[in-house]
């Protein structure tokens, strides 16, 4: 059988990551024939993968890892076109795949928490599968951030603050740090923010390269109540 042939060696760098940090998961196909094995898809899609926590609940089957926080197939509808594909005996690379760190919400995946990467392949046989455990770090404060040496790129968590004639800054419990550029649209509430210190004579700021509201911020942007029209006074 299929099933009993093929499985998928998922490896993931890094293994341990920081929120909004890019992880390349690599896939690759394990045949353990003697001879090649040829499956057939229903879909010109490669495979599917997606992102569990690390739980099992009640409510599910005892082998399913949590619910799935991230689904490449989310929004996406396959186009049905069947296939084949042939793997030698041993091990073949497929195909690798850039997570962002962000859920089917548009989220970071918050941490510190564990995370399973499901990696699967449909076929007319049945699922071929294969998984690899995630680790997300905690964002690191602000007063660790200033106090990183090397230019690596870290992320951090806080309130983004506006500033009269100058430039945003972010703010935690440990304290604040002047921001590149806005988080959007008049932030508010708890943003993760993913970039790298920057010092020059004129300061130090933060360099923001990735960032996105916290899973708990409801209302991240505000918006500008519209002024009332002018009327005509009655006569």
């Amino acid at each position: 059988m299929i099933a009993a042939a093929l499985s998928l060696v998922v490896t993931l760098s890094p293994a341990q990551a920081a929120p909004l940090e890019p992880v390349v998961v690599a896939i690759a196909v394990r045949n353990r024939e003697k001879q090649a094995v040829t499956v057939e898809s229903p879909s010109a899609d490669l495979f599917f993968l997606q992102i569990r926590d690390d739980q099992i609940r009640d409510d599910q089957i005892r082998d399913e890892h949590g619910r799935a926080r991230f689904d490449s197939r989310t929004g996406h509808k396959p186009i049905a076109i069947r296939r084949k594909m042939t793997f030698a005996r041993g091990t073949t690379p497929l195909a690798s795949f850039v997570w962002s760190g962000l859920g089917d919400d548009q989220r970071p995946l918050d941490g510190p928490a564990g995370y399973v990467v499901r990696v699967g392949i449909e076929t007319a046989g049945g699922t071929i599968g294969g998984e690899a455990s995630l680790r997300l770090t905690a964002p690191i404060t602000i007063k660790a951030a200033l106090a990183e040496t090397s230019h690596n790129s870290v992320t951090v968590a806080g309130r983004p603050l506006p500033q009269s004639g100058g430039p945003p800054l972010l703010q935690d419990d440990s304290g604040s740090i002047a921001l590149s550029r806005p988080l959007g649209f008049l932030p508010q509430g708890r943003f993760l923010v993913r970039g790298h210190v920057e010092r020059t004579s004129s300061g130090v700021s933060f360099s923001v390269e990735r960032s996105a509201p916290a899973p708990d911020n409801v209302t991240p942007f505000g918006s500008i109540a519209p002024r009332p029209s002018a009327s005509a006074l009655p006569k």
